[in-house]
């Protein structure tokens, strides 16, 4: 079940503020393929889902 104040945010805002958590100076293609394939097993997991873009963390009532 979805919680009614879940947290969202875009995909590349997500991919921009963890390559600034760990002081990347850009996103290069293998770090844009570590991240793709980490939200690709989040949805997979159930753990996220998105809507418009936008990457929703999935929590319980």
């Amino acid at each position: 079940m979805v919680n009614s104040c879940h947290q969202q945010i875009f995909l590349h805002d997500l991919c921009a503020e963890v390559s600034k958590i760990f002081r990347y100076d850009r996103m290069g293609p293998k770090i844009a393929k570590a991240m793709n394939e980490t939200i690709e097993h989040m949805i997979a997991n159930k753990t996220v889902f998105i809507i418009d873009k936008k990457m929703h963390v999935r929590g319980e009532k």
